[in-house]
Order: structure tokens, then sequence, then C-alpha cells
């Protein structure tokens, strides 16, 4: 997951299953959790609008699990 709207209660989760983004939308509840998933691989589930492609492009997130935490990074300084 790499891109969150803090205002907008949406974020965008990419990947190679998919060739494009798929955009979600939370409600409050999920507040304390998307702040957490940045950078991490998660799986959302919920109800969701396909395209034209029958790809999925919108979700209304119900749960979000996360599955691997981001890398450990070194300070530079």
């Amino acid at each position: 997951m790499r891109e969150i709207d803090l205002d907008a209660l949406r974020f965008e989760i990419r990947g190679a299953r998919y060739q494009r983004g798929i955009r979600c939308i939370y409600n409050d509840r999920h507040k304390g959790t998307v702040r957490e998933i940045l950078d991490c691989n998660v799986r959302v589930s919920g109800s969701y609008e396909a395209s034209a492609d029958e790809q999925p492009r919108l979700v209304e997130v119900e749960t979000i699990e996360i599955l691997k935490q981001p890398e450990k990074q070194m300070d530079l300084l």
C-alpha cells in the first residue's frame, strides 16, 4: 500500500496482480489501522465496483489485514 488520503478517507492498493491500482474507501472505524498500513502488503475485503474489463476499481472497505510489514530501514544519520 503506497498512497493514503487521510482527509478523503481513501487509499490505493498497487501490486502485480492487477495492471492498475485499486482505490479503496474506508470509514472512521478504520482510521487507526490505515495509519499503520503505509508500505505494508495488505488484503482488504468489502463490496466493490468493477471496470469494463471486470477488474475491481473501487472497494468499499469492510476489513483490512496486514500481510507483511515493511522492511526496517537503517537511519542514515
